[in-house]
């Protein structure tokens, strides 16, 4: 206010409030599936999911650009370490020893630091030898399934 003799004169500052629009608050229809959005003060931002890239990485997330699938086990096939399946799933993947095989830890899931090995198996073989019987063990390293690896009568 200024005051003046017998005039009282007010003066107005305009304020403009800037509210923000809040883009994420359906994240699917703004970034598409698979993804987050992020709200930032005037702007927003879209991540892929993990297991998940942007279609076409030249051009931003979007409904119109959505993050798909990532085949890992395309894309890395040892990711599972050796004598193991690689199953590619929605957003990740999953591993499995191949016949014969087991995780070195059973305790932890199959990978490149957790890999299948060979599981040993013990198989008693008779042989004759004259009238006397010898019984002999063998191991093999390469199979659960125990075939007969050695008949013969000596």
């Amino acid at each position: 206010c200024v005051n003046h003799p017998s005039t009282v004169t007010f003066q107005f500052i305009k304020l403009h409030f800037i509210s923000d629009i809040h883009e994420c608050l359906d994240s699917e229809s703004v970034c598409g599936p698979n993804s987050h959005c992020y709200n930032y003060n005037g702007s927003f931002s879209c991540f892929c999911w993990g297991g998940y890239n942007v279609s076409d990485g030249n051009k931003a997330i979007s409904k119109g650009n959505p993050c798909t699938d990532i085949d890992e086990c395309l894309l890395s096939p040892s990711v599972c370490g050796p004598n193991a399946n690689c199953t590619n799933e929605m957003g990740s993947y999953n591993c499995s020893c191949l016949d014969g095989f087991t995780a070195t830890n059973s305790s932890l899931s199959i990978s490149i630091n957790n890999t299948c090995r060979g599981t040993f198996c013990f198989q008693i073989c008779v042989c004759s030898v004259f009238l006397s019987w010898v019984v002999l063990v063998l191991t093999s390293y390469w199979s659960v399934q125990c075939s007969v690896m050695l008949k013969s009568t000596i």
